[in-house]
């Protein structure tokens, strides 16, 4: 009986991603896959308790069925809870959920808020984390997209030229190719 009920998690979590996958193609037109992360993260809710990593990773599966299905109010609900989690809220790990909460913030026009998160994420992996030039690009790039939408143009500038020059502190080469 000690292994049921780990064992039916793991369950739950598998038959969801297989679900996940396969309806990502037909656009989620059945509710299983809904139904099973919802399933997933009550059970890692009940079992592992609210802070813990089993319900981050169900927040997050269930955060990208409902971006897919153009559900954001939801899906920022989601990153929403991950991000506001205390191994996130001090830990680098948390950085992508901050920066995806800040993209869905921008993308419902709550523009401070998507600011509030990337400055987040930015003031982590400046930390005594190791710094990612990509995650630290990535950031800029997101902050400097959020001032365009304000209308604030001279202060995106300064972010897109900061995520320039992350790439270029640690030696990437910008290929005009790629960039375009």
């Amino acid at each position: 009986s000690v292994f049921i009920i780990p064992l039916f998690g793991i369950i739950l979590f598998t038959l969801a991603c297989l679900l996940y996958v396969p309806l990502k193609w037909w656009q989620f037109r059945s509710r299983g896959a809904k139904q099973c992360f919802l399933d997933s993260l009550a059970y890692a809710h009940r079992v592992h308790g609210e802070q813990s990593p089993f319900t981050a990773c169900s927040l997050y599966r269930l955060g990208h069925y409902y971006i897919l299905q153009g559900e954001l109010a939801a899906a920022l609900y989601c990153f929403e809870s991950i991000s506001s989690m205390k191994v996130c809220q001090a830990d680098p790990k948390g950085v992508p959920y901050h920066i995806m909460s800040g993209r869905i913030c921008c993308a419902l026009d709550r523009f401070e808020k998507a600011l509030e998160y990337f400055e987040l994420a930015l003031l982590l992996r400046k930390g005594p984390a190791v710094c990612s030039a990509m995650h630290i690009q990535q950031i800029h790039h997101y902050i400097g997209k959020t001032y365009t939408k304000m209308g604030q143009h001279d202060k995106a500038l300064e972010h897109y030229q900061e995520a320039v020059n992350a790439m270029h502190e640690k030696g990437y080469k910008l290929n005009m190719e790629t960039a375009k």
